[in-house]
């Protein structure tokens, strides 16, 4: 009987493990359709006699589908069947991929980015879900963690592997194979999910039910935006994300070309970097989770060491060989922004789980999109007028400097923030003695417990870079 018992056990959780990576997959697959167009440049512009700026243009409906999504995503996995949910977010990912295939115009490839946002958009929120529900609560953290390397490996290995399948087949068989993929992932979805709804014994008590009132529904979503501590997940996700979103999204590449004179495929080599330590650190901090209680000191000391990388990484001149390893070094301690969406799961339930980390994701996304646009704002501030042959602005290094000068204030912002959060009443400190210490220099020095000797090492690092900067403003 003991025996039947362990064989029990383990078949149980080799369920729980199948679903998840079916989750896994589903946010890889969701990656690589993201970055799609921008191997296929020519190849659709061709096809639909358009500009680049113009399929740049319909590419970007994907965002418009995906961010406000977020919120009805979150909706629709707490409140319906968690395998129909994702089998038809999978399946309207593949939809989207045969409208591209097939478009002739710009008008049916953006609505084929728009099925695709909105399919695309159920990936994350899913992991988080079925995390909640398939594996026990002590191996959320690393669940979550663990779906977000597949994530980051998606963005930083599926451009490499686009681009070498469009250069040795062509567009219409890259997009086919990824059409077949897409069926085989709703299909795998679809299996592992039943089988795991059947036999799991976590489903029990919080499995998916039918589907609720309109008003338990609105109940339930005023019971997640009325916890402090989902706000507070919220904005450390966003503080910590915003570089990546900024530099390594959009920013980054234009930012390394102009400093160094390298080429765009060498600037986008650096900065795939930054994903790939994202990737590693990922898995690192969900292995901490399991022995590490505290999620509040892991991010404080991971916003920490990413300020201190972004400041090298944006204004020390080095070697290339030393800035991917930098870069590889920021993407990690970055990386525990991850466990701010394993935040919400303390104070909630797991029927709760999905609108909980959609309205983390939401602050995460929006809070992002708007220090893009902050940065380009800055760039554009900073103009001189110059323009190239072909009527291109050309902006200045000091511009990209200014611009960037986001990237270490909001991680510096969230170091301190972590000082404000009581992580064993879930709430913040409203201690006024500590928010004094806030306003000035000497009282954050103090909060942080920094000693004269370690003033006198940042005041020298201090000199030695704003040195390094007016040696790469000049010249060699």
């Amino acid at each position: 009987m003991i025996a039947n018992t362990m064989k029990l056990s383990k078949n149980l959780k080799l369920t729980s493990i199948m679903a998840i990576l079916a989750g896994f997959i589903f946010y890889a697959y969701e990656y690589i359709l993201r970055i799609s167009p921008s191997i296929m440049v020519s190849g659709f512009s061709s096809s639909m006699h358009i500009s680049s700026t113009a399929l740049a243009a319909a590419s970007s409906y994907y965002y418009f589908a995906y961010t406000p999504m977020q919120l009805a995503v979150g909706l629709l996995l707490d409140r319906y069947e968690l395998k129909t949910v994702l089998t038809i977010a999978a399946l309207a990912c593949t939809f989207g991929t045969v409208l591209i295939l097939m478009a002739d115009h710009s008008f049916v490839f953006s609505v084929g980015r728009v099925i695709q946002g909105c399919g695309s958009a159920f990936a994350w929120i899913g992991i988080i879900k079925m995390a909640a529900i398939y594996m026990p609560k002590k191996y959320y953290g690393l669940t979550t963690s663990f779906g977000a390397v597949f994530g980051f490996i998606g963005a930083a290995f599926g451009q490499a592997l686009l681009g070498s399948m469009v250069n040795s087949y062509g567009d219409t068989i890259t997009l086919t194979l990824l059409i077949l993929m897409g069926f085989f992932i709703t299909y795998f979805i679809f299996n592992e999910l039943s089988r795991a709804k059947q036999q799991n014994p976590y489903t029990q008590g919080i499995k998916e039910k039918a589907p609720t009132p309109a008003k338990k529904v609105a109940k339930q979503f005023y019971i997640v935006l009325r916890t402090p501590y989902v706000w507070i997940a919220g904005i450390i996700a966003a503080l910590l994300f915003t570089p990546t979103t900024v530099f390594a999204e959009l920013w980054g590449v234009n930012y390394l070309v102009k400093l160094y004179s390298y080429s765009v495929a060498k600037g986008s080599f650096i900065s795939s970097m930054i994903f790939i330590g994202f990737a590693i650190g990922c898995a690192i901090s969900g292995v901490l989770t399991v022995f590490i209680s505290s999620k509040i000191k892991l991010i404080r000391y991971g916003s920490l060491g990413a300020f201190l990388l972004v400041i090298c990484l944006l204004y020390i001149r080095m070697p290339f060989e030393v800035l991917c390893f930098v870069s590889i070094l920021f993407g990690m301690f970055s990386s525990v922004q991850v466990l701010s969406f394993t935040m919400g799961r303390d104070v909630l339930p797991a029927r709760l789980a999905g609108i909980t980390g959609a309205i983390i994701n939401l602050i995460c996304m929006g809070v992002g999109v708007g220090f893009q646009r902050l940065a380009g704002s800055l760039i554009a501030l900073y103009w001189t007028g110059e323009m190239s042959a072909t009527g291109i602005r050309i902006y200045s290094l000091t511009a990209y400097r200014v611009s960037m000068l986001i990237l270490p204030i909001v991680l510096l912002s969230c170091y301190l923030f972590t000082f404000l959060i009581d992580e064993k009443r879930k709430t913040l400190k409203f201690n006024s003695k500590k928010l004094r210490l806030l306003t000035t220099l000497p009282g954050i020095l103090k909060l942080v417990k920094v000693s004269p000797i370690k003033i006198w090492a940042l005041r020298a690092f201090a000199w030695k870079t704003q040195k390094a900067t007016v040696t790469g403003e000049n010249g060699p």
